[in-house]
Parts: C-alpha cells; sequence; structure tokens
C-alpha cells in the first residue's frame, strides 16, 4: 500500500501544476469563458474582473486581519483556551503597562 501510494504522490507531484500557475489558468479560463458567452468585449472582460477584485479589497483586508489578531491573540502566553472561565493570573501581566484592566 505505500509503494502505491508513493507512486500516486510522485504522479501528483510531476504532473499537478503549482497552486499559483493553477490560479492564472483558470482566470484566463473564465475571461475566454465571459468573452465567448457574452456580448462582451476583451476589454469589458478585463475592466470588469478589475472592478469585481478591487470590490473584494475591504472583505480581503477584514479576513486577513482576523486570521492575524486570532493568532496573535491564541499566541499569547497569558490567553486562557477558547470557552474557559479562566482568567489569566496577575503575574502574566508583569511588564505590561495598562493590561491589567483588561479583563
Amino acid at each position: 500500500m505505500q509503494k502505491f501510494a508513493q507512486k500516486v504522490v510522485g504522479l501528483f507531484d510531476r504532473f499537478m501544476p503549482e497552486p499559483f500557475s493553477f490560479g492564472v489558468l483558470m482566470t484566463f479560463m473564465a475571461m475566454i469563458l465571459a468573452w465567448s458567452v457574452t456580448d462582451a468585449t476583451p476589454v469589458e472582460v478585463l475592466v470588469s474582473w478589475g472592478q469585481g477584485l478591487s470590490s473584494l479589497l475591504p472583505f480581503i483586508t477584514q479576513v486577513s486581519l482576523t486570521i492575524l489578531f486570532f493568532f496573535a491573540r491564541s499566541s499569547w502566553a497569558g490567553a486562557a483556551p477558547f470557552g474557559s472561565s479562566r482568567r489569566p493570573s496577575e503575574d502574566c501581566f508583569e511588564g505590561l503597562p495598562l493590561c491589567s484592566n483588561f479583563y
């Protein structure tokens, strides 16, 4: 079974494109499909793609910051596990000005 799995992984690594190139390829396929199915010109398809991407930027930023802040909060030494009612001890706030009012 292990040899079979190694062969499958080897084939997958050999023939599967990198994620970025796969994304670029799918983008061009979507643009060609939009151009051929609708009455839009290639320039209109490009402009629509740019406007759609720029409208997603606030959402992308919000999700990225949420992930970043939750990672930072969970990495903090004084963080209690999610859902627990345990409060950090006072000594974990040592050296952090104004943080003793956090809880």
